[in-house]
């Protein structure tokens, strides 16, 4: 047996041990800080309103993709009499080319939500399926995706958001360009056929309605036209437009969007939540415009989806470095050009 004299002198030699390997190891970090945080699940949200959010979402999206040949007095007056007559054998044409926008926009959702699968298996942490989120003049405001274990780093939160819209809008430009080379090339009698859609609201985008131009022969097709007038575009064209948008949309930096992802990791917890609020507020002054429906929408959901703070990291001590830097100037650029009305 060991006598408590011992058990206490050994104790002390223990603790002196210690602390002066915790001093060797602080002094080899040559004066930076680290922050530990126990690996743990967050609090996932309530299933049943992810669930019906997506049901939601879906809606709007078909009802979008239907809507976009509510202009088409061709179409409209083919559905009504195939309606009248009971027999749509006729027009199977119509169901082929929803396809052709309900496709490419899942597609394009599909890649943004890939490249956030593989930035978390890169760096070994689990995220949350993906939710999508209903909206109305776009189709629908894209899917968006939770952390359910804490990433390495910040640079690794950044990596994260940052692939995900880069990969979407990239897809979206893909469709957008093949789109606008299918309306360019298309016989009279297809071109007829195709959604039309007022200029007005390609005009919601100002880098969308200026990519439209160049890549219809930098015309001023639909920059330069009336609102009120409209253009026939293939679904693809649409697919990409309304694709880029809703990318866009997801790197305003609010709370827990992608580009709040994005603004926490560069600008960390705190400088984030003063840029996360003065986009709040400046999205809710500019939602006054009458040509801001867009933002309106998107500052409403993503302020009810999105309104919680960004995920903490395991360690958020480390700078996430110029390159990314510059990455994140480009891309969240791009999508406020995309995101601002040309009135």
């Amino acid at each position: 047996l060991i006598s408590d004299a011992a058990q206490d002198k050994s104790l002390k030699f223990a603790e002196s041990e210690l602390s002066e390997a915790l001093n060797m190891s602080l002094d080899a970090l040559s004066g930076n800080q680290y922050i530990v945080l126990a690996k743990k699940e967050l609090d996932l949200s309530n299933k049943l309103l992810r669930t019906v959010s997506t049901v939601i979402a879906l809606t709007t999206t078909l009802v979008n993709v239907v809507d976009n040949y509510s202009d088409n007095k061709l179409v409209t007056q083919l559905i009504s009499d195939a309606t009248a007559l009971n027999d749509f054998s006729g027009i199977d044409w119509f169901n082929v080319q929803l396809l052709d926008t309900f496709l490419p926009l899942s597609v394009i959702l599909l890649m943004h939500e890939f490249g956030h699968i593989l930035v978390a298996k890169r760096d070994n942490f689990e995220i949350t399926s993906p939710t999508m989120l209903p909206m109305y003049i776009l189709p629908n405001l894209g899917l968006t995706t939770g952390i359910k274990t804490l990433p390495k780093s910040l640079a690794s939160l950044f990596d994260f958001a940052f692939i995900g819209p880069f990969m979407g809008m990239f897809t979206s430009l893909i469709f957008l360009a093949l789109g606008a080379s299918l309306t360019t090339g298309a016989d009279p009698e297809a071109l007829k056929l195709f959604p039309t859609v007022p200029l007005g609201t390609l005009q919601l985008s100002t880098l969308g309605a200026t990519i439209l131009d160049f890549l219809f022969g930098g015309k001023a097709v639909v920059t330069g036209g009336s609102p009120t007038s409209a253009i026939a575009l293939h679904p693809f064209a649409l697919a990409g437009f309304a694709g880029f948008m809703i990318n866009s949309l997801q790197l305003l930096p609010i709370g827990s969007t992608d580009g709040g992802r994005m603004s926490q990791a560069i600008f960390r917890r705190v400088g984030h939540r003063t840029v996360s609020g003065v986009t709040w507020f400046v999205m809710l002054v500019v939602s006054f415009f009458p040509t801001a429906d867009v933002l309106t929408a998107a500052w409403l959901i993503s302020s009810l989806a999105n309104g919680d703070m960004v995920e903490p990291c395991r360690e958020e001590v480390d700078d996430v470095g110029f390159i990314r830097y510059g990455l994140a100037f480009v891309l969240w650029s791009a999508a406020f050009l995309a995101v601002v009305p040309m009135t």
